[in-house]
């Protein structure tokens, strides 16, 4: 078998060709943590909002910790967990208020909540995960975690 040419190995990386793989099994599970919670909360007649953030909430201390240690393999050594975490928590919020404006209209539109649940996380996923490898879980230029991540 013959190696590829040098530039083919540049592009085609760990992490660009099974991390978007993992961040999506990742999201998978979390989906369904979450739309099972909700459906069990509402159930016990916690009313829509108020399951929505429980299950919300629940599923996204799943969704750092499985992203930080499975999906991007962080090590915090970087910038140190608080700053992960403010940063994560920034972009948890603004998919939060936007999955509220979605499930809200979809609602108003007379769908069920778990229909405005959907579209809000095909909505969010692409953000979510541009602003993860960007932003939340980057690596520094030249430290040593950076280099032994990839």
């Amino acid at each position: 078998m013959t190696e590829w040419p040098f530039a083919h190995r540049i592009f085609l990386t760990e992490a660009r060709l099974f991390r978007p793989l993992r961040f999506l099994v990742v999201g998978g599970t979390t989906f369904v943590i979450y739309f099972t919670l909700q459906y069990l909360l509402q159930l016990a007649h916690l009313g829509p909002y108020l399951s929505l953030t429980i299950a919300y909430a629940i599923a996204t201390a799943y969704h750092f910790s499985m992203n930080r240690h499975f999906t991007f393999r962080s090590s915090a050594v970087d910038d140190g967990i608080w700053a992960i975490l403010k940063r994560y928590a920034l972009v948890v919020l603004f998919s939060y208020l936007v999955t509220v404006m979605i499930v809200n209209a979809m609602m108003s539109a007379g769908f069920r909540i778990q229909v405005g649940m959907v579209v809000a996380i095909v909505l969010t996923t692409g953000m979510s995960y541009g602003l993860s490898t960007i932003w939340i879980f980057r690596a520094r230029r030249g430290c040593r975690a950076s280099r032994t991540r990839q």
